[in-house]
């Protein structure tokens, strides 16, 4: 039941890589050796992929100095950047510095990941643009922005790095 709901609230993506894996476990925001009280709330239950739950977390950053997607005041976008398939932090944002630290959001196997999502994203792009010459367009159709534009929408994989590259592109 516990999962059923935070599936629902998280789109069935891990809550620190936002992957959508097969298997997914609960896991504590704010880790309960720092906060025992918050052990069974709702607001500090996640779902986790078997690679992030087994992550230890870096103890140097608190969980509150970090962002937490689930707060409605949440900017990633303020906050973190993507250079290709790797995240880095804005200039001079300390809370997406210590995100990216704590959470090991850089580590290779999930650049990984993300390369391979990317690599979707780039295909779906190169055949829209084959397409738009053949037809002697310059601009795309509605159905070829809605098949960018959906790699950005929160219930899919490493939505928010798409939020970086459709807005770069002015998409």
């Amino acid at each position: 039941m516990i999962v059923r709901v935070l599936e629902g609230m998280s789109f069935k993506k891990c809550f620190y890589c936002k992957a959508k894996p097969d298997r997914r476990t609960v896991d504590h925001y704010i880790e309960v050796a720092e906060r025992p009280d918050l052990a069974f709330s709702w607001s500090n239950l996640y779902l986790a992929c078997q690679d992030c739950q087994g992550k230890q977390p870096n103890k140097d950053n608190p969980s509150l100095d970090c962002l937490d997607p689930c707060d409605p005041s949440f900017m990633p976008l303020e906050h973190l950047t993507f250079t290709a398939e790797q995240i880095t932090a804005k200039s001079g944002s300390n809370r997406g510095y210590n995100t990216i630290q704590k959470y090991r959001l850089d580590d290779e196997r999930l650049d990984f990941k993300r390369l391979k999502r990317l690599k979707k994203f780039y295909e779906a792009r190169d055949e829209i643009r084959v397409a738009m010459i053949a037809d002697g367009r310059n601009v795309m159709s509605a159905f070829e922005l809605e098949t960018l534009r959906r790699f950005r929408e929160r219930d899919q994989p490493y939505s928010l790095m798409f939020d970086v590259y459709l807005s770069t592109m002015g998409l």
